[in-house]
Order: structure tokens, then sequence, then C-alpha cells
């Protein structure tokens, strides 16, 4: 059962760092694996017991609770909902990695396994970089020219957070003479989400994690300085950056044309349009929202109503995961999702001092993506999010807060 256990969890560790049909069969493997295993284990002692006390598996299942319950309402077809509530199903791979990683060594497996696929991903990207082909890759196209299976924005963000992780773990590697490394990794990671990708939210999530761990190693006293740091870094990387410095010059310039004139084909432009709609049909049924799945077709229906063509521009969400649960749930739908992030940050309070920063800084880098992309709604993104917060706060169930840090290696 523990080896079943450890290949289920691993290939779910392993498989965000590699091309979304393996992460698709991973989260079915781990789903119907995670069922056997409970049922195999309902008559004995050894019960996964390791979600008592935790406020974020109560709080995913009452999301997804109320989220089914709303299509009793919904003004999506059935099948649009049941798509869109199997797509915010995928928080539930969070508690079950925490219930199916029962010891420190075992979710220290599956760290080591998920940076495996982390380091594929940024080695990968270096490599093309270098001009070197890798004939496994799909073709190249304007935004997965370095970018190996996904786009420039999902894996820019991916890459920031691995620098974070990289950076606040170091510690993990009980061998000084190689605990170097982690700290490299998280610099060839930055580099390359700073000055390889041109994907903006991975800009500013990287900005986001550079910020905190500059303000977690400042003294206590100097702490309220470093309230300054996310300006001071943004001017210092768009000063020396020239992707950056032009990404967000045409970001002002896309934001001016939209407010000018209405223009909305840009990156910009189609945000701040698919923005708007959600916001209209928020105030329309600002309580209980218009049900799961309901985006499409409110989105639809609002740009008819304002005379423009929905065929050129609808999208599947409206690019912020906020306003999405807005749109189906309403009032509720914010809270519940901030319940969902408040439980995660609460949870991680009771680990080891790394291993909670390292949480904390997931959990800031999700708060900052869905600003701009429904990051736990999407594929891959929200894939990676969730599998990441399961290992980690695995990870800080078994490492307690006194436990010294070097007690064993990656």
């Amino acid at each position: 059962m523990p080896a079943l256990r450890l290949v289920l969890v691993g290939f779910a560790a392993l498989s965000v760092g590699l091309p979304v049909i393996f992460i698709g069969a991973a989260k079915f493997s781990l789903l119907v694996g995670a069922m056997v295993v409970l049922a195999l284990e309902s008559r004995t002692q050894d019960r996964a017991g390791s979600l008592s006390g935790q406020w974020l598996p109560i709080a995913i299942l009452t999301a997804l609770a109320v989220l089914a319950l709303s299509m009793l309402w919904t003004s999506a077809s059935s099948q649009q909902a049941a798509h869109a509530l199997a797509k915010h199903a995928k928080l539930i791979v969070i508690p079950i990695l925490v219930a199916m990683i029962r010891s420190r060594r075992e979710a220290l497996v599956a760290l080591t396994l998920f940076v495996s696929g982390q380091l594929l991903l940024l080695g990968g990207t270096y490599l093309l970089v270098l001009g070197v082909p890798l004939p496994w890759l799909p073709t190249r196209t304007p935004d997965r020219t370095y970018a190996l299976f996904s786009t420039y924005l999902d894996q820019s963000v991916l890459t920031a957070v691995f620098a974070a992780l990289c950076w606040h773990l170091r510690r993990l590697i009980y061998r000084p003479v190689v605990r170097w490394l982690p700290a490299l990794v998280s610099i060839m990671a930055l580099i390359c989400v700073f000055f390889v990708f041109q994907g903006r939210t991975g800009h500013l999530v990287a900005i986001a994690m550079v910020s905190m761990a500059i303000m977690w190693e400042l003294p206590q006293r100097w702490r309220l300085l470093a309230v300054a740091s996310p300006v001071l870094v943004l001017a210092a990387l768009t000063a020396s950056s020239d992707r950056m410095h032009t990404r967000f010059s045409l970001l002002a310039q896309e934001v001016h044309v939209f407010a000018a004139n209405g223009v909305i084909n840009s990156s910009s432009g189609l945000r701040l349009n698919l923005w708007r709609r959600a916001t209209q049909a928020i105030a329309e049924r600002p309580l209980a929202g218009s049900g799961v799945g309901s985006w499409p077709v409110e989105f639809d229906r609002l740009e008819k109503q304002h005379g423009a063509d929905p065929s050129v521009d609808l999208r599947a969400n409206p690019h912020q995961e906020y306003l999405l649960w807005g749109v189906e749930l309403g009032a509720l739908g914010l809270l519940l999702l901030a319940a969902i992030f408040g439980s995660a940050w609460h949870d991680a309070l009771s680990a080891q001092r790394d291993v909670r920063r390292a949480q904390h800084s997931v959990l800031i880098a999700l708060c900052v993506a869905a600003l701009f992309n429904s990051a736990l709604y999407d594929a891959l993104m929200g894939d990676f999010f969730c599998v990441t917060l399961g290992i980690l706060i695995a990870l800080g169930r078994h490492t307690p807060s006194m436990q010294p840090r070097a007690a064993n290696p990656i």
C-alpha cells in the first residue's frame, strides 16, 4: 500500500513539469488510486488522519459543493456546467495529496520528483535559448518560442514560483558542499523569467517572489522598508531588461487605446473588455451569481446587448479568477475563494519556517496570477498550483516547526 501511494503521488508531482496529457492521466490515477487506498484502509487502523485540524480541505469541499449546487440556477447548459465544475474540481487534488502523503520521507520523495519536472522545463528552455533543437517539442510559435509544453505565459509563472521554492527550501539539502545548488537554480530561473519570457504576469509574480524573499531575509526592524521593494525591483528590472521595458510600455499603450477608443485587438484590451463584461454580469446577479459554467453564456449575451460580435473575442473564462467566481457565484463565490486562500495561509502557520515561507510564497504567487488569469480554473497553471500546495502542505505537516531544518536530504 505505501508503494502504491508513493507511485500515485510521485506521478502527480512529476506530471506538472510534463505535457498536459500526463497531468490529466496523473490526476485521474490519483483520484482513482486514492479511492482504492481509502477503501482498502477503511477496516484498518492505518487511515488517512493527516487532514485532521486543517481548514483548507473544509474550505475546498464547501466551495465545490456550492458550485455543484449552483447547477440548479445556472444560465449555462448542463454540459457547460458539468465541464466547468470538472475544471474547478482540480482543487480536490490538494487534500488528496495531503491525505496520501504519510511521512516526511514520502513528502521529500514527492518534492524531489516535482523538482525534477521543473528542472526539465528550465533546462529545456535554456537549451532552446542556446539554439539546441529539441525534436520532441511541438512546432515553435510566437507564444512557444522558449516554452516547452505550454505557452510563455504559463511557463513564466511556473518558473517564477519554482525560483521561490528553490530559494526557501535550499536548507533541506543537508550537505553544505552542495547547498548552493538550489540558490543557483533559483537565480537561473529568475533570469529566464525576466530576460527570456515575455509574460507580464510571470514578471509580476517573480517580482512578488523576490520582494517577499527580501522582506523575510531582512531583520525584523527593517521589514517595514521592504514595502518599497516591489517598486525598486520593478524599476531596476525595467531599466536592465529591454524585454520587460518593452512589454510594460506596450501595456500602458494598450490600456490607453482601450480607454480612449475601446479597441480590444490586444492582450490588454481583450482582458479589459472581459473584465468589463464580468463586472456587468456580477452587477446583475450580485449575491449568488449566474451559476457554474455561466461565464461564456453571460459574456455572449452582454456582447450582443452592447452591439459587439461575441464570436470574435469569446473566451472560456474572464482571465481573472476572482471575477470568474464572482460571475458564477456572486459575492458568495468571492467569499468562498477568499476562504480557500485564507485557510491555506492559516494551515501553513504551524509549519517549519522555511516550509512555511515556501507555502506562503506559492499562495502570494497564486493571488497575483489570479489578478490577470484564471489561475486555478485553467489547465496546467491551476494543476501546478494545486499539486505544489498539496506537496508543501504535506511536507509542512510532517516537518514540525521545532525540527532541525537539516534533518533529511532531498
